[in-house]
């Protein structure tokens, strides 16, 4: 099932909100609202209310990039911004990438945080911070303690194994925090979201980067109930495909939408995360849409074009342009926007 969270108003007039997704390209796993409409893509726009400048999530988005193509050259960087950076945003986007690196030589840093010996900087997100952190730490731990492990069963079932061990939770506990979390209305729900759920996406992210089969059916993992959350739930379905068939799956699911609320910023990120083949997907999809535009809505539009232009694939330029001259405003804009950014956002 779906739990969304409406934007504003000013968000689906205007472009902001949507050019925040791409323009981080994260995965903010931990971080909710507590008020409804108050988060586009959880920390994103805390982030710009904030006043932060578009260095920090270019940094953010380098992280992840990071964590995603297994590019540990910026591990140093990254302890470095934990030790001294107070944008959570940034410090999330640091601590996954190690969890995903399994940056054994972080472990100081990480733990330095978990006991609560660096969250002073963080201010209202210290807790947030601290379920980052224990997360990362468990994921980190799982994954360099299966680095020689060959078998893909195997090393999916030990790494569950031991990020359930390090981390000190059971699948039981896990579901338990997800139900109660998610019985509450969008406006009900404290920031930050619950360790179990932060979990349960970290586990769920572990199946998604690992391109495991069945994972879900692990003896490991069988009890864990990913349904429960949506985000958590769409990984562990797409990990077995091609990153060319992830990608067509989510321009296909971003064609339906009517609005954009945290699931569907989500898919983008998720999309985005594919960079040139979420690129690809998205501009057949649009291409698909565009002769029977009556069935679709703005909204759809403009998300698969501001998928393109957080992948920063030029070779989609001129079809950039032409809906630049889209009769529907909101899309032309969104357009004109992506164009803009293909040169200067990392996926």
């Amino acid at each position: 099932m779906k739990y969304n969270r409406l934007l504003p108003l000013w968000g689906r007039m205007a472009l902001p909100a949507i050019v925040l997704v791409s323009l981080l390209c994260l995965i903010f796993s931990c971080f909710s609202a507590s008020k409804s409409g108050e988060h586009v893509s959880g920390v994103a726009y805390a982030s710009v209310r904030r006043g932060e400048i578009p260095q920090e999530a270019q940094e953010a988005a380098l992280f992840t990039r990071a964590g995603l193509t297994g590019d540990r050259s910026l591990i140093p960087l990254m302890i470095k911004t934990l030790q001294g950076n107070p944008y959570p945003h940034v410090s999330e986007a640091a601590l996954q990438a190690l969890g995903r690196l399994g940056a054994v030589e972080a472990l100081p840093t990480v733990d330095n945080i978990v006991n609560g010996k660096m969250v002073d900087m963080y201010g209202l997100s210290d807790q947030f911070i601290i379920n980052a952190a224990r997360v990362a730490k468990a994921r980190l731990v799982a994954e360099s303690e299966t680095k020689g492990v060959t078998i893909s069963s195997i090393q999916a079932s030990t790494k569950a194994s031991i990020f359930f061990q390090t981390l000190g939770i059971s699948p039981n506990e896990m579901n338990v925090a997800v139900a109660n979390y998610f019985q509450h209305g969008p406006e009900e729900r404290n920031a930050p979201a619950p360790l179990g759920l932060c979990a349960m996406r970290e586990l769920a992210d572990i199946a998604y980067i690992g391109k495991y089969t069945n994972f879900s059916a692990l003896p490991e993992v069988s009890s864990v109930k990913f349904y429960l959350d949506y985000q958590s739930e769409m990984k562990v379905k797409i990990a077995p495909l091609s990153h060319p068939a992830r990608a067509g799956y989510l321009a296909k699911e971003l064609s339906k939408i009517s609005y954009i609320g945290d699931n569907e910023a989500f898919e983008m990120r998720l999309a985005i995360s594919e960079g040139y083949d979420g690129s690809q997907a998205a501009a057949a999809q649009l291409r698909e849409m565009e002769p029977n535009k009556q069935k679709y809505s703005r909204e759809g539009f403009a998300a698969l074009l501001d998928v393109i232009g957080g992948s920063g694939d030029a070779s989609q330029e001129a079809l950039l342009s032409h809906f630049s001259a889209d009769p529907d405003p909101f899309v032309a804009a969104q357009a004109k926007d992506s164009r803009n950014r293909l040169s200067s956002v990392s996926p």
